[in-house]
């Protein structure tokens, strides 16, 4: 089948279309927006009906070239130096993970992993998630 030179101008120019569409970097997911106080709440229900011992509390401000986080809306005192915490969006996505290295009367200071290549900043309103030491899984979100 021979096709005229008006027909495969069309189809070149679709299929190189095609081909720069789909080797285009892709964009970012929308970031979530800050949990509510009920979003809160019913997060730390649904842990706390699978591990009694996890923890939930808001990031309450951030310090992204230190990769540092004040986590507040919790007890500071039920928590120790090296103490793990998974950072998540309203959503539960996992954003990151970190360690307590300070603890002051209101809040917890962690310092969280590098983020890879296209990964967004823990931001204020996100949530930092302590599960007890011996909770084996994660509840669905």
């Amino acid at each position: 089948m021979h096709l005229t030179r008006a027909l495969k101008l069309p189809l070149v120019i679709t299929f190189v279309g095609l081909f720069l569409s789909a080797c285009a970097p892709k964009k970012p997911a929308a970031m979530a927006p800050p949990a509510t106080e009920n979003q809160l709440e019913m997060i730390r229900a649904s842990y706390d009906k699978v591990d009694p011992g996890s923890r939930v509390g808001r990031v309450i401000a951030v310090l992204p070239a230190d990769q540092l986080v004040a986590v507040g809306e919790l007890t500071p005192n039920e928590f120790h130096l090296g103490d793990a915490f998974t950072l998540i969006d309203s959503k539960q996505n996992i954003l990151t993970r970190g360690k307590v290295v300070a603890i002051t009367k209101d809040a917890l200071h962690i310092k969280y992993q590098a983020l890879p290549a296209g990964q967004r900043n823990p931001v204020v309103g996100d949530l930092a998630v302590h599960v007890s030491p011996t909770a084996m899984y994660h509840p669905a979100p």
